[in-house]
This record gives C-alpha cells, structure tokens and sequence, in this order.
C-alpha cells in the first residue's frame, strides 16, 4: 500500500502507456490481429523463439502465432485470386500464384525485416547515447540520472531501449539501473557490442574516487563506441560490392540485353511475347527484385548521423509544403501533374491496344511518352516540393552542428581564462566569422544582463536557442548550463571535452562518408545517366527495326498476286507477324516506366547508402537525379527517333 502511494501517480501514467503500447498502431499489427481471429496457426517451439525474439526487438504488438496467420491469409486469398483468374487469363494466374507465394514467403520475414530495421536505428543512436550519458556523468557520477537524460534527448529507438530500462526499475523487476543493464547484456551483445562494452566502462566509473582516472574512463566508454562504428561502416563498405553488382547485373544489365532483342523477338513470337508480359517482367517483377534486393543491403548498414530537423518552428506538416503561409498535401500538385501527361495516352488508349495498323503509327509513342514523362515529373514535383523548405532547413542545421566543437572549444577556454560568462560571449561574438553564431552569441550576450544563463538560452520567447532548433546543440548546453551551476571551471572543462567529442564524431562522420563515396557516386551516375541514355536508345532503335519491318511489308503487299485473300488486319513478312507484335507506342511505356522506376529505386539506395534514412536527403537527391532522368531518357528517343526515321526515309 505504501509502495502505491509513493509511485501512484507514474504507476498510473505507466499503466496508460502500457495500455497505449499494447494497442496496435501499424497497419502490419492490426491485420495480425484480424487474421488470427479468422484463421489460428499454431507455431512450432522453435520458430516461436525465434520470431518472438524478432517481435521483441522490434517492439511489436503481436505475437508469433498472429504473424504466421496473416501471412498464411495472405497465400490463401492469392491462391483463390489465381485460381479464379485461371478462366480468365492463364499467365495472369501464373503470375498471380508466384506473387501469392512471394508475398508469404515476405510476410513470414517480415518481423525479421522490422528487427533488422530497429537494429539499425539503434546502432544510429549509439554514440550520441553514449556522448549524452558520458558529459552528465562527467558531473554527476550517477547511471540513473545519466540514462533518464538520454532518454529525454532521445527520441528514436535507442531511446525507447533506455526508456525501457527505466520502467523495468520502476515496476521492480531490476532493484536499480544497473542491474537492468547488465541483465540486457545477452541480448545487446548479439549486434550492439560496442554499447555492451561502453555501459561497462560506465559502471566502473561510478566506482572509481579518482577524478582523473573516471573522466578516462567515460572518455574511453565514447572512443569505444565510435571505433565499433567506424569498423562496422568498414565491414560494410566492403560487403557493398557484390550486392550492388548483382541489383547492375539484374536492374540495368538484363533488362537492357533482353529489351534489345524484344522488337525482333516480337516478331517471331507475336502470340506469346505479349504486352501484358512485358509489362510484368520489366515494371514490377525487376523492380520488385531489386526493391527487395535493395532493402536487404540496408538492412545490414550499421546507422550513422543525420541531421534532426523535427525542432524548427517551420518545418511543415508530413506530407505537407507551405504556400502563402497555409500547408498544401504536396501529393494533390503531384497527382494533377500525373493526369495532365496521362491525357494524350488515355484519349487514344482504344486505338494503342486495337491492334490495327494505326496503332503502329510512330506518332503515338509521343501520347505515351507524355505518360512517362507525367508519371516522372509528378514524382519529381512531389519530391521538390517536400524538400524545398525542409532542405533549406536541414543544411543551415547541418552548418551549426558542424561548427558547434569550435564554439565550444573557444567559449571553454575563455572561461577557464576565469573570463566572467558575459564577456566571454561577447568576445566570442566578435571574433566569431560564422554568421550563423554570431546571432547566437549575440542574443545571449544581451540575455545575460537580466537573465540565468539557462533562461538566457532556453527561455521559449526570449532564449537564443529558439533561432537554433538543434536537438544535439540544446542537449549539450543543458549539460553544460547544469554545470555552470557547480562552478564556471567545471563548465568550462565539459566545454572543453564536449568540443572533443563533437571532433571526433565528425571525423567518423567524414570517415564514413569518404568510405562510401565511390560505390554512392557509381550508382547515381547509373540512375541519372545511364539507366535513360539506353533506355532511350532501345526503344529508338526498336521504333527503327518495327519501321522498317512495317515498311517492307508495305512492299510486299503491292507485290501479292490481285487473286491472293485479303485477310483484314493482318500484315505478313514471310512468318512475321507484325500486327501481333508489341506496337510501338506500347513498347515505349513499358521501356519508359523501367527507365522511371529504376532512376527512383537507385536514387533511393544511393541516398540510404549515404545517409541511411534521412528522408529530406533522399527527396533533395531524388528530386535531382530524377529531372535529369526523364529530361535524358525523353531528349534520347526524340533524337533517337527523329536520326533514325531520317535513315528509314532513305532507304524508302
């Protein structure tokens, strides 16, 4: 009774956050649900151990058995879909059965999948987990205080991992922080071995009474944690090379060597080589490979830094860009810009797929080429217009962050000079050069006059923070302002060792980037340039061969005998049967929207690569790389075409 009394109130704000956790939130988790109410499939111990650990790691609301219904569902309600469709269109339900088969085989993985994703949001978080927790002990040797301020600073998966801790010593299932550390150990161990080590080094410092000898100690816990880092990016950086010459060889290679031969191939095999097919094998199935050839090799990528832009006042909504001061859906511009090119493409969609000889007329491949060209740019206009502000955004974050050891480095010496703190700020506004702080050591400066040094940085109306929305740079400064009340030296010398930190980090940072530059810069060459450039020239040169084909038959035709039959609709070369065969126009838009999805798929793995999942990177990337895409694909055909119909008007 006693026990409740004093806990009460977090007892109950626990309670509702337990309650909350165990509803589900994604749509993965509520079809779970739905399908073991419907269909219940028991799980064998073994692989029960296995996917509860996955479900675990991911912090899931369901359990094994709801996994493996939604994914047996899912087969079964494909499997009847195949089965239907097999009256209907054979290779419909062919494809049909292998995509029911695959998406199970998907849906059983996908705990997996999720596990490894929350893995590498962890491993992101690690060093500036380890970074924040190090500067409070420096202060205050205690682990407790050092992991609930982690936890504030925190806001992704390491600090749900931390957050956890603490609610398990509060409902008493650890006696204190320590114990539910160490009893983590196992589990980290697998794929955080450098967090395992430096919690260790961490607990020996709460032991150690020499002063020098325990600042060594966190020193080394956060040199541990970089060095795991860096070693890991290394490791992958090397692994990098067979997956990528695999999604080459299966995205740009194969397509390219068979898209070639489709013209002719057409011809011979007009009855099987079928538009539909087509559009399957080079639009969804290639895709579909390397998407989940492509999601593989980030799943093993061991995290890094990205800029959080989630504090500043001016970031938009999700989804959303700002007008005239109100916030637009970006997807309504995108989506009016993908209608407008499908325009041409749906007004003469009954003559492209008639069949006649109008619809090998070279004049329609520029209806679909409107359609790709549409599709392309509303992606682009959709990726533009998110990232615009956010960009701007993100790059004078990244410049502060970049710049903030030198502040600090300079700003810590001044005060162990034994400078009062005002007029440290002010020499640091004149000699500082970047306009960016100069602000910042000026507002502050002018707060210090009538103001604590936390309210002088801090205060929501008047704090010079508010003009710098940094989540590291805030979480610094708190350390150091809860310093400052224990002594100007003492915040002076966490000045000192935070602008080491924040060197370091920067050196792993530049370390990883120079790792992963070449295998970045060859795959947005791929998606900018090349992808385009021979997706253009194939559908040219197939334009080329399905004109001269059309013309000869035109020839012949005035060659056959007056009494031979005249079969409508049909035109012969020998055993060519030209009027089966892919049109043009059709053949266009399939190589058009390959050309389209594998520029988005590679710009897509080149910005995680580099960047792992910062979305307002991957948009600025996308956004570039795509333009430049389309604009060459669509300049290649049109010159492609217009050379080469030069070239079949002299032969005719």
């Amino acid at each position: 009774m006693t026990d409740y009394t004093i806990y009460s109130r977090e007892y109950r704000r626990f309670k509702e956050e337990e309650f909350e956790a165990k509803k589900p939130k994604t749509l993965y988790e509520k079809f779970c649900k739905i399908s073991y109410k419907l269909l219940k499939i028991k799980v064998s111990e073994k692989d029960k151990r296995k996917v509860e650990g996955y479900i675990n790691i991911a912090h899931l609301n369901v359990t094994p058995e709801e996994a493996y219904s939604f994914a047996t569902l899912s087969l079964l309600f494909l499997l009847i879909l195949a089965i239907v469709f097999l009256f209907i269109n054979r290779m419909l339900a062919i494809v049909m059965a292998f995509s029911s088969f695959s998406l199970f085989f998907f849906l059983r993985q996908y705990p997996a999948h999720l596990a490894a994703k929350f893995k590498v949001k962890v491993v992101e978080e690690i060093p500036f987990a380890v970074m924040y927790m190090v500067m409070y002990m420096r202060n205050n040797p205690s682990l407790e205080g050092a992991v609930r301020f982690a936890v504030k600073h925190l806001p992704g998966a390491m600090g749900l991992e931390l957050k956890k801790l603490l609610w398990d010593v509060h409902i008493r299932i650890y006696s204190n922080v320590e114990e539910a550390i160490e009893a983590n150990f196992d589990r980290w161990e697998k794929f955080l071995p450098e967090l395992v080590e430096a919690f260790r080094l961490m607990i020996i410092s709460t032991r150690e009474r020499i002063e020098e000898k325990r600042v060594d100690i966190l020193n080394k816990a956060l040199n541990i944690t970089l060095h795991g880092l860096k070693e890991r990016m290394e490791k992958y950086a090397r692994d990098l090379t067979t997956p990528i010459k695999i999604i080459n060889a299966l995205g740009i290679i194969l397509p390219v060597l068979t898209l070639s031969l489709m013209p002719v191939v057409g011809m011979f095999m007009a009855e099987k080589v079928k538009p539909l097919y087509l559009f399957a094998f080079y639009d969804i199935i290639i895709p579909g490979l390397v998407f989940f050839i492509s999601r593989n090799v980030l799943e093993k990528r061991p995290g890094g830094f990205k800029v959080d832009i989630s504090l500043h006042p001016k970031v938009p909504s999700r989804g959303r860009f700002k007008l005239l001061g109100r916030e637009i859906p970006a997807i309504y511009v995108a989506m009016i810009v993908a209608i407008l090119g499908a325009i041409p493409f749906i007004l003469n969609y009954k003559i492209l797929f008639s069949g006649t000889e109008e619809a090998y007329q070279i004049k329609y491949i520029f209806h679909t080429l409107a359609l790709v060209d549409g599709i392309g740019l509303a992606v682009f206009v959709y990726a533009y217009l998110i990232s615009k502000d956010r960009s701007k955004i993100r790059e004078s974050i990244r410049k502060i962050e970049s710049k903030f050891d030198v502040i600090l480095f300079q700003l810590g010496n001044l005060l162990e000079e034994g400078l009062p703190l005002e007029i440290a700020f002010e020499k640091c506004y004149y000699v500082m050069k970047t306009p960016e702080f100069k602000k910042f050591f000026q507002i502050t400066q002018h707060n210090l006059q009538f103001m604590t040094l936390e309210d002088a940085l801090f205060d929501p109306e008047y704090g010079s923070l508010r003009h710098y929305p940094s989540r590291i740079i805030r979480s610094i400064l708190k350390v150091i302002t809860e310093a400052y009340e224990k002594g100007v030296k003492i915040a002076a010398r966490l000045m000192i060792a935070c602008s080491e930190y924040l060197t370091n980090i920067k050196k792993v940072e530049l370390k990883l980037e120079d790792l992963l530059a070449e295998t970045v810069a060859s795959m947005r060459f791929v998606a900018c340039y090349l992808a385009p450039v021979i997706s253009g020239l194939i559908v040219g040169v197939g334009v080329l061969i399905m004109t001269i084909l059309l013309k000869l038959s035109e020839e012949l035709e005035k060659l056959r005998p007056a009494s031979a039959t005249d079969i409508k609709g049909y035109l012969a070369i020998g055993f060519f049967e030209i009027s089966q065969a892919t049109p043009p126009a059709i053949f266009q838009l399939i190589v058009g929207l390959y050309a389209v999805e594998v520029s988005i798929l590679l710009a897509y793995l080149a910005s995680a690569i580099e960047n792992d999942d910062d979305e307002v990177a991957m948009l600025s990337s996308l956004k570039r790389i795509l333009l430049n895409a389309v604009s060459l694909y669509t300049l290649t055909l049109i010159l492609t075409s217009a050379i080469l119909s030069m070239f079949v008007k002299a032969l005719f």
